[in-house]
């Protein structure tokens, strides 16, 4: 399972939003899953991500990543750093919201 390092607004780890199925496939392999939600948007299930391409242009519009996967955003460790939403939010100077659900 690969690391992921988010660069805010324009990729997660190898996958950049706005890319099309052929080029992400390229770079992540297939999927394990593909499924069509009710919009109709296409969701790529892979082990320890998952990827959606829209319903109009088939481009990468979401990235989600699961919990046991490595995943870094501004030098802090996501889902492994206890204080990883503080660190978060003080980096962000202003956030809308300072609790996690």
């Amino acid at each position: 399972m690969p690391a992921f390092f988010i660069k805010s607004y324009e990729s997660v780890g190898p996958i950049r939003f706005g890319m099309r199925q052929a080029e992400l496939l390229s770079v992540v392999g297939h999927p394990v899953r593909e499924l069509k939600n009710r919009r109709a948007d296409t969701d790529l299930q892979f082990p320890g991500f998952s990827v959606r391409l829209s319903k109009g242009d088939g481009k990468v519009v979401e990235v989600g990543i699961t919990p046991d996967t490595p995943v870094t955003l501004c030098d802090v460790d996501v889902f492994s750093s206890s204080d990883a939403f503080a660190r978060l939010a003080k980096i962000d100077g202003a956030p809308t919201s300072t609790s996690a659900l």
